[in-house]
């Protein structure tokens, strides 16, 4: 078998473009660095960022085929922050990555909620630029919600890739649990 085809689920630009955008928030980061100090928050947050990039890069195999797909990822103080094109490889990655994500960190002990969410944005890693409403409604829809897990906002229905989210094997149909009081709503 050849060797893998690198393929990613978007390119760094300082261009506007509509993208998945996936917002996950360490839950108790705060309480944690509080009461067991810096240097031990440190060494297990190496272990969640060692889990974050095993989740990013997926291998596809496929007839005559084996690619490795890497979903966008940066990770900053408790926010991850994951986004993606809106093709149907590049949405299906992006989302088995999401879910992975958060059941890897789950496994070391590190609770991720997230918020998905769609539409124009800049995603620029290389000039650490993220800006646009998918990553306000991202953040927005993680902070209302009231358990470990992520759900997608309203705006992934206006996405061309729709009908991927709709059939993906990474998404289940669920009433997400919200706070009944939020000082973000």
């Amino acid at each position: 078998m050849a060797a893998p085809t690198p393929r990613v689920t978007s390119t760094d630009s300082p261009d506007p473009a509509s993208r998945f955008v996936g917002v996950f928030d360490v839950l108790g980061f705060k309480n944690r660095l509080h009461h067991e100090g810096l240097a031990t928050v440190a060494a297990g947050y190496r272990d969640l960022r060692r889990q974050a990039l095993l989740a990013n890069r997926l291998p596809v195999v496929g007839p005559g085929l084996h690619e490795v797909w890497t979903t966008r990822l940066v990770i900053a103080s408790d926010t991850i922050l994951v986004w993606s094109d809106d093709d149907p490889e590049s949405v299906d990655s992006f989302l088995t990555t999401c879910g992975f994500l958060i059941g890897y960190a789950f496994n070391i002990g590190w609770l991720l909620r997230g918020g998905i969410a769609y539409g124009e944005c800049i995603m620029n890693a290389v000039d650490l630029e993220f800006l646009g409403q998918p990553i306000i409604d991202a953040l927005l829809l993680e902070k209302r919600q009231e358990w470990i897990g992520a759900g997608l906002d309203r705006s992934c229905e206006r996405a061309t890739s729709f009908p991927t989210l709709q059939t993906s094997d990474s998404l289940a149909q669920y009433a997400i649990p919200v706070k009944r009081r939020s000082v973000f709503q």
